[in-house]
């Protein structure tokens, strides 16, 4: 989602369809994935992911979060 919106993003040098595109494309897919960053599951399948490990599209709270989200799960499941 973050590498879409990156790429999607009007830039000075974009032809004015392109950049109309660009806008309109970024503006629908925002609002279809409003709250889905947020989305526990997604970034723990992000960091396990041995592609995207260093979770480059997150800030370095989320990624902590993230990690100790995992730590957290991983203990539960080795306690039962």
């Amino acid at each position: 989602m973050s590498a879409l919106q990156k790429y999607m993003t009007v830039h000075d040098d974009d032809l004015g369809y392109i950049a109309r595109f660009k806008s309109a494309a970024l503006d629908d897919f925002q609002q279809r994935v409003t709250g889905v960053n947020g989305v526990e599951v997604l970034r723990i399948a992000t960091a396990l992911d041995p592609r995207y490990k260093t979770l480059p599209c997150l800030s370095p709270e989320e990624k902590d979060q993230t990690w100790m989200a995992i730590e957290e799960k991983l203990s539960v499941a080795v306690c039962h």
